[in-house]
């Protein structure tokens, strides 16, 4: 079993706000999970106006060293960096 990602060397520098849906289409207040390091990934989009997409990306958790990290479930809002996703 892997250890935790030791925060010394700075590899977990963001922090999250995940929004989760709810039932009737809107999403939950945001819950702030500190402590994640975001990956972003761009691809070429198939527009004429645009040469890439908005993005997207990974983002690590670690159950020891992200606080307040909880299981995301699929269609939340999440905002790292003053972007959304």
């Amino acid at each position: 079993m892997l250890g935790p990602t030791p925060m010394r060397r700075g590899l977990l520098p963001d922090d999250m706000r995940v929004r989760v849906p709810l039932g009737d289409g809107s999403f939950a207040a945001p819950r702030v999970v500190r402590h994640v390091r975001f990956q972003c990934t761009q691809s070429v989009a198939d527009d004429e106006h645009r040469s890439a997409d908005a993005g997207a990306g990974k983002v690590w958790v670690d159950a020891v060293a992200s606080a307040g990290a909880f299981e995301v479930p699929a269609g939340s809002r999440v905002e790292i960096g003053g972007a959304s996703y």
